[in-house]
């Protein structure tokens, strides 16, 4: 019976989540997000959806490989959940696309200032097989 839940447990994880950097994939994310948007009505708070591409992401991919490419993305993914709250959200839509649900912001000014706060993480080098690679991000917020 253990090794059947554990099994069970494995499935149900890898059906909600995006299996090169472990964040909540599209499915798991409209989920939460519609969750979100009914905590904030009952409550009256308020939510933001940032949307996060990564600039020039295939000239990146080309240059370092694939195996390359995937390690970016999964120092990306860390950053940002290292940017936001542990009741946020953070999820992978796929390639080199990221969401973030940002919940029970005080004031308007917050959503922006996490956007800020991402760019900078995200701005930073990245080291792979000895060369630097600088990667910067486009964000979207509503």
């Amino acid at each position: 019976m253990t090794q059947q839940r554990q099994l069970e447990s494995t499935l149900k994880h890898r059906a909600f989540h995006d299996a090169l950097t472990g964040l909540p994939n599209r499915a798991l994310f409209q989920d939460r997000l519609e969750q979100a948007l009914e905590r904030s009505k009952r409550h009256q708070t308020t939510v933001a959806v940032m949307y996060l591409d990564i600039d020039n992401f295939k000239t990146i991919n080309d240059t370092l490989g694939h195996q390359g490419g995937d390690e970016i993305l999964r120092v990306v993914a860390s950053r940002l959940v290292q940017c936001v709250r542990t009741t946020d959200t953070v999820a992978r839509l796929g390639g080199d696309e990221f969401v973030v649900i940002l919940e029970e912001l005080e004031g308007k000014g917050d959503a922006a200032q996490v956007a800020g706060k991402v760019l900078a993480a995200i701005q930073l080098h990245f080291e792979f097989a000895g060369a630097k690679v600088l990667a910067t991000a486009s964000i979207g917020l509503a």
